[in-house]
């Protein structure tokens, strides 16, 4: 899998997002973040510097552990649905409506192989068509090899620690996901979903499901 990106965190992610309008400055400039308006996240873009906190740094320890339980989770949920519609004789499975052909080891196998899901890391993307706009989405899956899914995964913190469970996802957090989703799909037009994850190590996972029309 191969794309213009940036690995998180490096050199090059924060020069390339610098000048950029990226994922999570979507909802701070509608004015649905409390924590920053508009205006003090420009200044902050261009001449603040950005100091972690309790909250980004537990959602960054628990980000990839987050994101293995979820593709585990989500494999599971793939293997059951690959029996029930019995893609195995047909080749053909549906996720969310869509038919995605299956591939065999030989022509001459008589069943075919299994859906098997798997999450890239793929840092910043920039739009390619688009070059002011990036997004630093947090996995792309795959399904044999199919770019199918945008991941965002967020690891709320809480006033007692690592206990947070959002109920529903915050507003300013909505145009983020749909930045990745849209960015991902100018890539690769097969991505058809974005998976909202949210975790937490004491209460467990939580997917919520958008499609893309």
């Amino acid at each position: 899998l191969s794309v213009w990106c940036h690995a998180q965190k490096s050199a090059s992610w924060l020069r390339a997002r610098t000048p950029r309008h990226t994922g999570s400055d979507g909802g701070t400039l509608l004015g649905w973040n409390p924590y920053c308006n508009p205006l003090k996240n420009v200044w902050r873009k261009f001449y603040g510097e950005f100091l972690e906190n309790d909250a980004t740094a537990h959602g960054n320890e628990w980000e990839k552990p987050a994101g293995k339980v979820y593709i585990d989770a989500f494999q599971r949920h793939l293997n059951r649905l690959f029996i029930e519609q019995k893609s195995f004789e047909t080749g053909i499975f549906h996720l969310l409506g869509r038919p995605i052909r299956l591939s065999k080891k030989r022509e001459s196998d008589r069943y075919y192989l299994p859906p098997h899901a798997r999450m890239w890391h793929i840092g910043m993307v920039v739009d390619p068509f688009n070059h002011w706009r990036g997004v630093s989405i947090d996995g792309l899956v795959t399904i044999n090899g199919i770019p199918l899914i945008v991941v965002e995964i967020k690891c709320p913190y809480g006033s007692q620690g690592n206990t947070a469970l959002y109920i529903s996802e915050p507003m300013y957090y909505i145009p983020q996901g749909q930045d990745g989703m849209y960015a991902m799909w100018r890539l690769y037009p097969s991505c058809i979903a974005l998976h909202r994850v949210t975790y937490s190590p004491i209460f467990g996972l939580m997917v919520d499901l958008c499609a893309m029309d």
